[in-house]
């Protein structure tokens, strides 16, 4: 099944390589990552709406934790790890299933969208999830990062979060309403929570085995020590929300 998709990704790198399309895929990346993912919450914090800024990293920050904890269990390769054929436009010090950027960007993104556009009673702000995940999902694979059924694993689950979001908050509005201080603690330990639970899956992982060239590939023009590149503590978009 792998193998099958690395002809497809390697005809897509050809095209991905061209300087006007890298940079477009290459700014959807970017806006998928954590750093604009908490900037972005900052100045939505500061100069738009309180509430939607803390739930819109919260979102993301269980999107990580999920994404993360699949990572360490399936350990599936990155395409470049299997062939020099492949090109590593993207590199990433860890597994590949499912994809982060793909299901943080939908989460995220989505999320925003929807605030933004029923707090100003306008529909412009789709314009966010309908750009950015997209081309952010056909960036990973056009890079070399994913396969496709990585992609969609990512955006299933990430469409999952978002409707378990749905239903909590339609049972729990009325709860945080009577007791405002309770979202205040919750939302408090929600980044030490997190850590914990990080550090809990970290330390029952165990060795982490790397079949054939993997880890040649993997390590190939990557300046990370080898103890990061295929280690579960190596979970930097979850300690950066944190």
């Amino acid at each position: 099944m792998l193998e099958a998709q690395l002809p497809w990704i390697a005809s897509l790198q050809g095209f991905a390589q061209f300087a006007p399309i890298y940079f477009i895929l290459k700014l959807a990346i970017f806006m998928s990552e954590e750093n604009v993912i908490i900037l972005t919450t900052c100045a939505l914090f500061w100069l738009v709406d309180r509430r939607i800024a803390v739930i819109a990293l919260l979102l993301v920050l269980g999107s990580e934790y999920v994404n993360f904890v699949l990572k360490w269990t399936v350990h599936q390769p990155r395409p470049y790890w299997m062939t020099g054929s492949i090109l590593a436009l993207s590199r990433q010090p860890d597994f590949g299933f499912p994809t982060a950027y793909a299901q943080d960007a939908l989460v995220y993104w989505t999320y925003i969208a929807y605030s933004l556009n029923k707090k100003f009673a306008s529909r412009r702000f789709w314009l966010f999830p309908a750009i950015i995940v997209p081309l952010a999902s056909f960036a990973s694979v056009a890079f070399g990062a994913n396969f496709f059924h990585d992609t969609v694993a990512g955006l299933v689950i990430g469409a999952s979060i978002l409707l378990c979001a749905r239903y909590a908050a339609s049972h729990l509005n009325s709860v945080f309403e009577t007791r405002p201080r309770l979202v205040s603690i919750l939302v408090f330990l929600s980044a030490p929570l997190m850590i914990l639970l990080v550090t809990i899956r970290g330390m029952t992982i165990g060795a982490v085995k790397l079949e054939g060239t993997w880890k040649q590939f993997a390590m190939a023009g990557t300046d990370l020590p080898p103890y990061l590149t295929f280690a579960p503590w190596n979970s930097n978009a979850i300690f950066s929300i944190c």
